[in-house]
This record gives structure tokens, sequence and C-alpha cells, in this order.
């Protein structure tokens, strides 16, 4: 037996928790500045031609154990409460669009745009209405130079090294021109000091990228890659904890955190048998040289770590950041996401869970009581997971006849039912 069925969006991790809620009537501006307060800014807006019912809306670390939506009313009008202390940028995602946003405390920020035509129609008014509309314009931008859309960033990595430099330097100077004309009577700061190193960390996240993605997409181990390729071109800042708020800063590190670890781990092979959380650990006090960054990089790390390591490789990592002075996160949120974690460690019991399957029917973990089974996460926009598929198939077909039961729970958001349906149908997806 093989279902298909998706799970409902307020189980899915590792995304960032805000209260979120319907505008009935009214101007959402005036109600949004009403309810703005020195710990929360408000954001509202009014999306006109709207295919999907909800307005996502993330901050860059994505590291809370669940999310919550902004629902569209019958005029496509939403508003969002978004608990804050600081500035931050926000990543909002209506579908498959996204742009970026800028808030502080006690903001009222509204939008409007049409859903048939998000980056073009993408207009901000209220508190800080210029920076956001000149993020909305730079998501434009994205558009224009060619540099938005899976399949062109693909191209991107296939180029030879001295196209995509030329390519990658070229873009990098646009957007800072774009910048520098924009605000070129006024610079908002903080923003305009955070928006310089999140369009520097945009295009070295690519440099660094570069070697592992142009091997595996061009296909050319003969290709001679420079040594300026695979490290970051700007100095990379640890200094100032506002930057754990800037979404490509955040990518970035990442990026070089993993290379760090690995340059360490040749370094040292001893380290080979020790947590991974102690190895992170270590490049963190190497690197980063502002507490207050330190931590707030270190709860995100361990945030996303906690869904997908082994305890004993988190440990340290966890240790650290109960002792650290300025936690990004309560540690009752990370004891929390331990205590889950822990309930599917090898040797537990398995977590029940019910689903809607692809007949219309539903799935039960109790119903499959007695068997073994082979429980697979997928999505239809995960590459991964689709050339897995083949493969899957002919593991049920060799398994068919023994006791074991495949499961396949879809992460598919909820308005992509349909897509998700067709893919399952179109691809003979067993069940």
């Amino acid at each position: 037996m093989r279902s298909f069925f998706s799970i409902p969006l307020f189980v899915i991790p590792v995304m960032s928790v805000f209260v979120a809620g319907c505008q009935q009537s009214g101007s959402n501006n005036a109600q949004s500045r009403a309810q703005a307060t020195d710990t929360q800014a408000v954001l509202a807006g009014q999306i006109r031609e709207a295919e999907q019912d909800r307005v996502r809306i993330f901050t860059p670390a994505k590291v809370s154990k669940r999310r919550r939506i902004a629902k569209l009313d019958t005029n496509g009008r939403f508003q969002a409460r978004l608990p804050l202390s600081e500035p931050t940028y926000l990543i909002i995602q209506l579908g498959q669009a996204n742009t970026q946003a800028y808030v502080k405390p006690s903001d009222s920020l509204h939008m409007e745009l049409n859903g048939s035509n998000f980056s073009e129609s993408l207009v901000y008014s209220g508190d800080r209405a210029k920076v956001n509309n000149y993020l909305a314009s730079k998501t434009r931008l994205s558009d224009s130079v060619g540099l938005s859309g899976k399949r062109t960033m693909r191209d991107l990595f296939r180029k030879q090294p001295a196209s995509f430099i030329a390519t990658l330097d070229s873009v990098e100077s646009f957007y800072r021109d774009h910048f520098r004309q924009y605000f070129a009577d006024d610079k908002p700061q903080p923003f305009a000091r955070l928006e310089q190193v999140n369009i520097s960390s945009s295009h070295d996240r690519q440099r660094v990228r570069y070697p592992r993605l142009h091997k595996r997409l061009a296909q050319d181990g003969s290709t001679s890659i420079p040594d300026s390729l695979g490290r970051v071109k700007n100095e990379l800042p640890f200094n100032d904890p506002l930057l754990a708020k800037v979404p490509d800063y955040l990518r970035l590190v990442r990026g070089v955190m993993r290379d760090e670890k690995s340059a360490l781990l040749q370094e040292q092979p001893s380290l080979e048998d020790t947590a991974d959380g102690y190895v992170t650990r270590l490049v963190l006090d190497s690197l980063v040289n502002n507490e207050k960054l330190k931590a707030q990089l270190a709860s995100q790390f361990l945030s996303r770590r906690i869904k997908r390591s082994a305890i004993p490789d988190i440990k340290p990592l966890y240790q650290y950041y109960e002792g650290v002075a300025y936690r990004d996160q309560p540690i009752s949120h990370i004891d929390s996401l331990m205590t889950e974690r822990r309930e599917i460690t090898p040797g537990r019991e398995a977590p029940g869970f019910t689903y809607p399957s692809h007949s219309g029917d539903t799935v039960s973990l109790a119903d499959l009581k007695g068997k073994y089974v082979y429980i697979d996460a997928w999505a239809t926009w995960c590459g991964p997971c689709l050339r897995e598929i083949p493969k899957l198939k002919e593991l049920h077909d060799e398994m068919k006849d023994q006791n074991i039961a495949f499961v396949s729970i879809s992460m598919d958001n909820t308005e992509d039912r349909g897509k998700w349906r067709s893919m399952v149908e179109d691809r003979e997806l067993k069940g």
C-alpha cells in the first residue's frame, strides 16, 4: 500500500511565528496604525485578483517551530501583527512570488498589489514607505537583469568562470547604483548600512556556491576555477547583531560556516569523531566577535539542526546556547524543540498522524499497526524528491507482497493541492 496525502500547514517546521488576522472592513492603514505598539509592527494590505487566499510573512531566520498566515478577506484585505524588538527584514510570499520588506517596532506598513502581476504592481504606503518601495523596485530589477527564477540561476552557474564573474560583478554594480540613485539625498539608518551588506552578501553567496554548482550543472570536471571563486569578495562583517535580520547575509553566513567547518576538519582530522555541534561552536568562536550576533547565529543554527540531527550531535551547541547572555530565542522555546526531537529518536514509538489521502480517504499510522512503514517526505517543488520517485516505485514493486506500507507525505502548501494531485496522477504514483 502506498498512500499520498498533504500535511496541514501548521505542522511544517522551521517557520517564523506571527499573529495574523483578516481585516473585514474600513481602511487597513488606519486600523493598522491604531494597533501598532512599541513591541510590534503591523503589516496590512489589499491584494486584487489573488489566486491564493493567504499571505505568508517570514523573518529571515525562519527558526520558529510553526508559522501563521494572514488570510485574505472577501475583498482581498489582510492584516498581520508582527512581534518585534528591533528592526528586521521580512520576506512576504504570495504563492510562488515573494519580495523583501523592512520594518521597525511600532511601524504600520500598508501594501497594495495585483496578484496576477505581483512585482510590477506592488506599492507601499505608511511607515518606511520609501524604504519598502525601494525593496519592491529591487524585486522588479531582479526580473529585468535576469537573476530570478531557478532556470535562470542554473544558466548562471553553467557559465565559465570569467563569464560568471563578469555577469555577477555587473549585476552587483547595477544594484549599488540603483541604491545610490534611490537614496541620493537621504540614506535612512540603520537600513542603508544593512542593505549594503544585503547587496554584497547576495552576490558573494553566488561566488561561494559557484565551484560546487558549476561542477554539477555544467558537468565539466576539466574547468579550472580561480581561487577568487569559492570565497567572498567583500569582507564579511561579524560585528553587528542587526545583521542577523538580513536575509542574504544569513544565507551567505550559512555557506561560509559550512566551508569553514570543512576546512577545520581537514586541518584537524581528530575532530571527525566529534559532535557536529561542537565543531559549529569552534567556528562561531573563531569568526564572530560580537557576542549578541554570535548568540543569534547560534540560535538559528541550533533551531534548524534540531529537526534533522541526532541529539548527541546537537547537544554541545545546545549547552553553549544555554550559557550565552544574549539569547535570540527563549531557552524554553529551544527546550520545546529539543523535546519534540527526542520524541522521534531511534528506539522510541513513532508519533501518530491522520491525514487526508489522494483518494479522499484518511490515512492513519494507527491503521498500519503490525506493518513496517516506509515514510517518504516530498513536495512537488523539491527536485531531489522528484528524482527519487522512479527508485521508490521500483522499491514498491519489489516489496509489494511483503508486510510493508509505503506512505508519502506531501509538504506542499494547501493551495497547491491541485498541483500535488495532478503530479500523483501524471507520474502514476502507486497507492
